[in-house]
């Protein structure tokens, strides 16, 4: 009895010394323990994931301090602060059971410091949570980010506490409450809280209010509705957008370079403890922390690598891989280099010999070292071609430009885009009339030209556009009406005194810009965000638009056609007039708009938009029309007559009566209401042409098709290979991928024979192993010029010829109905498609799918309780292909 009670103290007493180490590594401490010491959890896992929290926060409470308050107090929010008020009321409790229990061998200071470094980070953390939820749009990435590491840690080190029996009663039930709020909170912080935003931040986009789980935007790319480019939001200028997304990801990054160097280890040490075949506790112990490290490591994924890993394995055979990479060698040779060089050195030292866990450890080194290296040489003309672009780009704004009136709209476009990301607050515009009595341009002796140096085409132009105005601008064909507007937009360069307004103009051209879409993105824009639906409501029926939305099956969807050729000229004029107003604007410059539209709409639309009581006097916009019509001149405030690009006349419309210098249709008043400015009688409707109308089908944009595809678009591919072709490619690829697997299972077999027999054939088995190496090279390599130089030139010209004939034999009735764009894409961008990117695409998918398959023959050759998984693992498979496909296919056409 005496015996056995000493025996217990000394175990106790090497456990608790141990527990006061640093070292992380308890093995030796217990002899039912394996797990780190509690000085290391404690000083590592848990006074780490504190300080660093601490440091952050206060920069960001500063920052969130100065931003206005942008979502309410939801009932979400009332039960986060429960959470947290009983995290902190645990971790006060937590500090005082260490207070009390440092008697406890095992208990030192450390203890108590990282307890009182708990309690001040819970309050930290629920000041920060309280400024996050009310004044940001998106959970907190700090919360979040420091939630998931640290409740990992703390699960660690709550399994310690419950395996000591000195603090197994103590402290153990309630660091395992803590763990438990701890989760619940991360619960609540993830998730979003677009429905507790306050507007205008409610509209904004899902990557905007989307935390670090990102559920909102792999909802929306998942979802059932076809993604549109109304479904984004606008993006910003490159560098600005994605400088603290990349310096953000510097950390992780660091993080899972860290889990891929840690892979090796593992191998080695799970390999060892198969061959060890240890049947005591301690070695149970050690294969549960192997399958934990093993799927912990497994999640990171990063492309780094260090040679001296491969050192410790072969010595001077670790030359072989950069030797190989440096000089262009396939991935392939690398093994035959290493182990050549590492038999080159065995043969020598006799006391050395290649065993089942070098050579395997060795092979995913070498794996891990060749794979992102040679990602890297293909990276490379990517990145140089990337460049490029951003040459061409930056030359481009280096031009030399009219810095008038189009750049200071666009710096304040910018202006308010960057506010709008910055989540400055914004307000809406009501679309009174302005009280500021500011002329919104004003020119003074101005002479505009094309270009820098060029001939000007307008000369000496005094103008004083004042708010809620109406200038109308007349004159003879070629008098320089269309051009005056072109000034006033900034779209020429100006000589002499411009001044104009920060806040943007609005053009309606002669000849109409419109997009092929529906008519309601025409006007809307193609946002999609922040739609105001009274005011465009407001706008269609000023610009008569709704009765012809009455006329059309499906209204303001009905498609444009290109270049709006669905609709009649004066229908286009009204449509470009509407998505002018619907801007609100402060300018607008029209362009004889009016000379399209017959009598009556003519007379509605001057009413309703440019009259005493239409849109631009209520609004207070102030107007510059450019016309030939001139039957309404009394309700105008400023007459421009141009002659030759000067201004002959300019004033009122008395002021000029009394001078007799009124065009002549003016003075004479014999303009017929009833006829068009071309003399022709208007009809009583614009909708001259039914047959003309192109409907949107509501089954187009959200067709299966675009988000699941059709397998018989495969099979029509793979038909334009034709059968021998593509039985000869399909024997060629499978080719490869069992020469460069085979050598997996030939240095299995091989080191299992160096084991019974050391430094025995050594020579057979490395030859055989390089030529199953070599062959597959050779394999590959015949492989990729087969496929680039006879399958894949023959299926397009065979899908060429196709398309070509297809297309000459359809009707009229075809090209009538179908863009000439989408034709001239089916030619262009869809064959390029076709020719380049779809075989590449699918070499390497057929590699990567032969290749998986013979690695899972591999796996479930050595180990057969695999096989039950199988089933499972394909149902998991299918799961992620049908999320992935459905997710890249709605990406893959916003970039079409």
């Amino acid at each position: 009895m005496e015996a056995n009670h000493s025996a217990g103290v000394t175990r106790h007493d090497t456990g608790s010394s141990c527990d006061s180490l640093f070292w992380p590594a308890a093995l030796g401490c217990d002899i039912t323990r394996f797990d780190f010491s509690l000085f290391f959890e404690q000083t590592v896992l848990g006074s780490g994931p504190y300080s660093i929290l601490l440091l952050c926060t206060l920069p960001r409470l500063i920052q969130l301090g100065n931003d206005s308050r942008k979502a309410s107090y939801s009932h979400r929010f009332r039960l986060k602060f429960a959470a947290y008020s009983a995290y902190i009321a645990l971790q006060l409790s937590l500090l005082i059971g260490w207070s009390q229990n440092l008697r406890q061998p095992a208990v030192n200071r450390v203890a108590v410091a990282t307890a009182a470094l708990g309690f001040a980070d819970a309050l930290a953390l629920c000041l920060l949570s309280y400024l996050e939820h009310s004044r940001s749009v998106r959970p907190s990435t700090i919360i979040c980010a420091y939630l998931v590491f640290s409740t990992l840690f703390d699960a660690v080190q709550c399994r310690t506490l419950w395996l000591m029996d000195d603090l197994r009663k103590a402290l153990a039930p309630l660091f395992s409450a803590m763990l438990i709020t701890k989760v619940i909170i991360l619960v609540l912080e993830v998730q979003g809280k677009r429905s507790s935003l306050l507007d205008p931040w409610r509209r904004l986009g899902p990557e905007a209010t989307s935390g670090i789980a990102s559920s909102e935007i792999t909802a929306c790319m998942a979802s059932e509705e076809g993604l549109e480019t109304s479904s984004i939001s606008p993006h910003s200028l490159t560098c600005s957008a994605l400088k603290g997304a990349l310096a953000l990801s510097v950390i992780p990054r660091l993080c899972l370079i860290g889990f891929k160097f840690a892979q090796p280890f593992l191998i080695q040490r799970v390999i060892n403890l198969v061959q060890e075949a240890p049947t005591d506790q301690n070695g149970d112990e050690t294969a549960y922390v192997l399958i934990l490290a093993t799927a912990l490591i497994y999640l990171g994924t990063a492309i780094a690598l260090a040679i001296w890993f491969l050192e410790r394995q072969l010595g001077p055979g670790c030359i072989g891989p950069v030797v190989s990479v440096i000089g262009n060698t396939p991935t392939a040779m690398a093994p035959i280099i290493t182990f050549g060089i590492a038999i080159a050195i065995y043969s020598h030292d006799t006391q050395q010999r290649l065993s089942i866990a070098t050579v395997f450890t060795s092979l995913s080194i070498i794996s891990l070292m060749t794979t992102p290296l040679s990602e890297l040489l293909f990276s490379i003309p990517s990145f140089v071609s990337c460049l490029g672009s951003f040459d061409r780009i930056q030359a481009f704004l280096e031009k030399s430009q009219d810095a008038g009136r189009s750049m200071a709209a666009l710096e304040h476009d910018l202006g308010i885009l960057q506010a709008t990301v910055a989540d400055i607050e914004l307000s809406d515009w009501q679309g009174s009339p302005s009280r500021d009595r500011r002329a919104l341009v004003t020119t003074r002796d101005a002479s505009f030209a094309v270009s820098a140096g060029g001939a000007p085409i307008l000369h000496n132009i005094s103008l004083n556009i004042m708010p809620s105005t109406l200038t109308i601008v007349t004159g003879n064909v070629g008098s320089g009406k269309s051009m005056l507007l072109l000034g006033l937009l900034g779209e020429l360069h100006a000589i002499g005194s411009v001044t104009t307004s920060e806040n943007g103009a609005a053009y309606c051209s002669q000849s109409t810009w419109l997009v092929h879409g529906s008519i309601r993105q025409n006007i809307l824009g193609l946002s999609g965000h922040g739609i105001d639906e009274t005011w465009y409501q407001t706008v269609v029926q000023a610009c008569a638009l709704d009765r012809d939305f009455q006329q059309l099956t499906a209204g303001d969807q009905s498609s444009m056609g290109n270049k709006g050729l669905a609709l009649s000229g004066g229908q286009r004029h009204r449509v470009a007039l509407a998505r002018g107003l619907y801007s609100r604007k402060p300018l607008l410059l029209v362009d004889d708009v009016l000379s399209s539209l017959d009598a009556t709409t003519r007379n509605h639309v001057w009413n309703r938009v440019f009259g005493p009581s239409g849109l631009c006097r209520t609004t207070g916009t102030a107007v510059v029309l450019a016309t030939h019509f001139l039957d309404m001149l009394q309700e105008t405030d400023n007459i421009v007559v141009l002659e030759s690009g000067h201004i002959k006349n300019q004033g009122t419309l008395s002021t000029l009566r009394s001078k007799g210098c009124l065009p002549h249709q003016a003075q004479t008043d014999t303009s017929n209401p009833l006829l068009t400015d071309k003399g022709e009688v208007a009809a009583p409707s614009e909708n001259r042409h039914p047959e003309r109308e192109q409907v949107v089908d509501a089954d187009k944009m959200n067709d299966l098709m675009r988000r699941s595809g059709d397998s018989s678009l495969y099979w029509y591919y793979f038909k334009s290979f034709g059968w021998s072709y593509g039985l000869v490619a399909a024997t060629a690829r499978v080719a490869t991928a069992f020469f460069l697997l085979f050598p997996q299972i030939w240095l299995k077999w091989w080191t299992e024979a160096n084991t019974r027999d050391p430094n025995t054939n050594t020579s057979m088995y490395f030859g055989i192993y390089a030529m199953f190496l070599f062959l597959g090279l050779v394999s590959l390599a015949v492989n990729c010029w087969f496929m680039l130089v006879q399958v894949i030139p023959k299926s397009a010209q065979a899908l060429h010829w196709t398309l070509l004939e297809t297309v000459m034999r359809a009707p009229l009735s075809f090209f009538v109905s179908t863009d000439s764009g989408d034709l001239v894409n089916r030619f262009s961008q869809d064959m390029s498609l076709v020719d380049k990117e779809l075989p590449i695409a699918m070499f390497t998918t057929s590699g990567a799918l032969l290749t998986c398959i013979g690695e899972g023959v591999l796996i479930i050759l050595g180990a057969k309780y695999l096989a039950a998984a199988v089933p499972l693992l394909l149902i998991v498979l299918f799961g992620l292909q049908k999320f992935y496909l459905c997710t890249s296919r709605q990406l893959r056409f916003l970039d079409l």
